[in-house]
């Protein structure tokens, strides 16, 4: 779609929003608040998965890696991720 148009895709997704979507009224300041804590518990993620990422490196190296250390680990990242993330009515 963005090849066969002379607009990027982020002015493809702005127009889409912009003008045919339902008008809503946001409260700017409370949403960009909302994006920075987004922001920064992604950028903490990426941090984690970068740390695992070398010392599995390590491991791997060493010949000590065992798979289900890393499946151990992301059942476990799920459910804490999972209970931070319910938000309650």
């Amino acid at each position: 779609m963005e090849k066969a148009s002379v607009l990027k895709k982020a002015d493809l997704i702005r127009k889409k929003l912009l003008f045919e979507g339902q008008r809503i009224l946001l409260d700017a300041k409370s949403l960009m608040g909302n994006l920075d804590l987004v922001g920064l518990e992604l950028s903490r993620a990426g941090n984690n998965i970068n740390q695992l990422a070398r010392y599995a490196n390590i491991l791997n190296r060493d010949g000590r890696f065992q798979l289900f250390w890393l499946t151990g680990f992301c059942w476990n990242s799920a459910n804490t991720i999972k209970s931070r993330w319910i938000w309650s009515d």
